[in-house]
Parts: structure tokens; C-alpha cells; sequence
């Protein structure tokens, strides 16, 4: 789901763009990988840099450095739910025990926000009847918040 509308927005920004995809299966699969199928290959062809959960915990300064680094103004983010850890809600289609708390996704998201200008965000794999928790989790990201001014 998000292929297509970061394309687009690669296209549309160039380099001043980054893609931050917060997923417990990075999707950066080939054919032959363990964990197939084209839905673990949607960004097999990127330059990939990747954070464990307990690097994006207090003070996450890898993601930041590496966003600073990058020199982009804008920023695309794909958060697939089963990136929160599943003993404190499950959410997506994987549980995945030992991943980020919702609180840290909210702070890594907000963080995020503060360093650039987040133009895109996808959410991916959730449950229908967790969205409630989902609701609790989003609270405040960038393009989803009714307070945002443009």
C-alpha cells in the first residue's frame, strides 16, 4: 500500500525525500528470501538502513542522526502495526513479542515530525476490531491530527 504513493512522492521530491518504515518484517525480501511473497519485497530495491527496537527506544538518536544525515526536508513514513509489541496489544496480521510499546511509536512518529515535514503516512496490516487501540496510538501524528496547521 504504500509502493505506489511514496513512488510518487520520490518522484515528486527527489532526494529531499526519506522513507522511514517502522515494520517488524522490513519488507526488503527477494524471491529466494525466508520470508517470501511480493507484499516482503516492496522496498527489496532501496537503500536500506535498519534499527532494532531497542535502538528506537530513549533517545533514539540512531534514526534521528541517520535522518539528519540524509539532508532531507520531507519525510515518508510506513508504519506497519505489527511493529508494536504484541504483549501490550495485538494489533496486526504477525504477533511479534518484544517490539516497540505504542508510547514509543507515538514519541519515534513525533520525533520524526519535529526533525522534518512528514508529507506522507500509510498504516498497514491492522485488525478492524483493534482500532480503537490503533485510534490510541495514532493520537498525534503528523497528517492524521485535526490541530495541524498548515
Amino acid at each position: 500500500m504504500s509502493v505506489a504513493p511514496f513512488s510518487e512522492l520520490a518522484r515528486r521530491y527527489g532526494d529531499d525525500l526519506a522513507v522511514i518504515w517502522i515494520d517488524s518484517h522490513p519488507d526488503i525480501g527477494i524471491p529466494r528470501s525466508e520470508y517470501p511473497g511480493y507484499h516482503a519485497m516492496a522496498v527489496a530495491a532501496w537503500g536500506i538502513w535498519s534499527f532494532s527496537p531497542e535502538e528506537l527506544r530513549p533517545p533514539m538518536r540512531p534514526l534521528l542522526d541517520w535522518l539528519a544525515v540524509t539532508g532531507c526536508s520531507r519525510v515518508a513514513v510506513h508504519f506497519d502495526v505489527d511493529a508494536v509489541d504484541s504483549r501490550e496489544v495485538l494489533l496486526g496480521l504477525g504477533a511479534e513479542p518484544d517490539g516497540l510499546t505504542g508510547g514509543q511509536v507515538r514519541r519515534i512518529v513525533a520525533d520524526i515530525d519535529g526533525a522534518a515535514d512528514v508529507v506522507a503516512l500509510t498504516i498497514a496490516e491492522f485488525f478492524p476490531r483493534q482500532v480503537m487501540h490503533l485510534r490510541q496510538i495514532l493520537s498525534g501524528f503528523p497528517l492524521l491530527s485535526a490541530t495541524r496547521a498548515d
